[in-house]
């Protein structure tokens, strides 16, 4: 059954000041805020909102802020500090037990060659626009970015609340500083493609589980933890 919240809209403003000559902000959380100060709370995998154990809503209230990224060459830039953050909205896109999958192609290196099914990213001041809870502002950037990155001509349904959350603990820079909420994006046909700005960047085709467990190269990190996650709600 999908569980459909009714918003109420309203301005919350940002927090952090406009500055000029810089590329982005994105939204962080302190670590500690987040995983208590020994990291008590630290986890590597999977968390349903229940399993997470505290109220997350409450810990953007009090401690998130917009931060600069992408930084001119010696400015502070949250993408190197480990004691943030960044919250990534990610959707996972399912048709008829299909999921979309992607292969890296281009872009960033570090990510070239990688299968993934979350369609993710930074969340920006402008999504938070007209907003009244930080989850609401979790759907805006994930719509956004969904319509950024694929094609899909027909309807399509984003699932709330969140699945759960996704994290990993390890000495790599991209983990150490991104944090996931995961999200079910519902289709009604196999219409869906990797959009044309995007098509030197990946590749993407509706997968079976099979065929997602079959991989010549499995799903890393993330991937690998929210498929379990999903495979698991679709009964499988």
């Amino acid at each position: 059954n999908i569980n459909l919240y009714t918003f109420v809209y309203f301005f919350f403003p940002f927090m952090a000041e406009e500055k000029e000559n810089k590329s982005e902000r994105c939204l962080v959380v302190p670590r500690k805020a987040l995983f208590g100060y020994n990291d008590e709370r630290a986890f590597s995998g999977f968390r349903t909102p229940e399993q997470l154990g505290f109220d997350m809503e409450n810990v953007l209230q009090k401690h998130s802020f917009f931060g600069w990224r992408k930084t001119s060459k010696g400015d502070y830039d949250v993408e190197y500090d480990g004691n943030l953050k960044h919250f990534n909205p990610c959707g996972v896109y399912i048709c008829d037990k299909k999921i979309f999958t992607f292969t890296r192609i281009g872009g960033e290196e570090r990510l070239i060659g990688r299968n993934d099914i979350n369609i993710s990213g930074h969340v920006i001041p402008e999504d938070a626009q007209g907003t009244s809870s930080y989850h609401q502002t979790f759907v805006e950037t994930l719509m956004r970015e969904f319509w950024e990155e694929v094609e899909c001509k027909d309807n399509v349904l984003f699932h709330l609340p969140p699945l759960g959350y996704v994290n990993q603990e390890s000495s790599a820079a991209i983990d150490r500083v991104h944090f996931g909420i995961v999200y079910l994006i519902w289709g009604s046909s196999q219409n869906i493609k990797v959009s044309e700005k995007e098509k030197d960047i990946m590749t993407g085709s509706l997968k079976t589980i099979e065929e997602i467990e079959n991989l010549q190269r499995p799903l890393e990190g993330w991937s690998k933890y929210t498929f379990e996650a999903v495979k698991k709600y679709l009964g499988k």
